[in-house]
């Protein structure tokens, strides 16, 4: 069980901006291989699947998804946490029905300025990729 090892956290940073860049050019197949089958993430009241919170991420018009810094990372086996901050930038965030969210849901002023997002992410390694399987956000 390793704190903070340097590998993990250039893995994890190569993850995630392949996965932000995937959500910018709305690539639905890639941004879904980021995603756990299993994937769950709370949004609200809800708990979002896979399938769910790739209609979220392509359905917002994502402008930017940096990472600001990657706090700290624990491996356990195959398994890595994740606590990091980012900044999230969104043109529009209309709403999306399908999932509940009906207007402001996502706060379009804060998005379009952009807004600093605190995650915790827990990733499970398939061989030489992370697998996302939950995550915990608020701003």
């Amino acid at each position: 069980m390793e704190w903070n090892d340097p590998a993990d956290i250039a893995l994890v940073s190569r993850t995630f901006d392949a996965w932000a860049a995937a959500v910018i050019v709305k690539d639905r197949p890639l941004v879904e291989s980021f995603h756990d089958d299993g994937f769950r993430v709370r949004l609200g009241e809800r708990l979002l699947t896979k399938t769910e919170h790739a209609t979220l991420e392509l359905t917002v018009a994502v402008e930017e998804m940096s990472i600001i810094s990657i706090d700290a990372t624990r491996r356990v086996g195959n398994m890595l946490l994740v606590w990091s901050q980012h900044l999230i930038r969104a043109r529009e965030v209309p709403p999306i029905p399908d999932l509940g969210l009906e207007g402001d849901w996502g706060n379009a002023a804060a998005a379009k300025a952009g807004f600093r997002q605190i995650e915790f992410t827990l990733w499970r390694q398939d061989g030489d990729q992370l697998k996302c399987m939950v995550f915990e956000a608020r701003s």
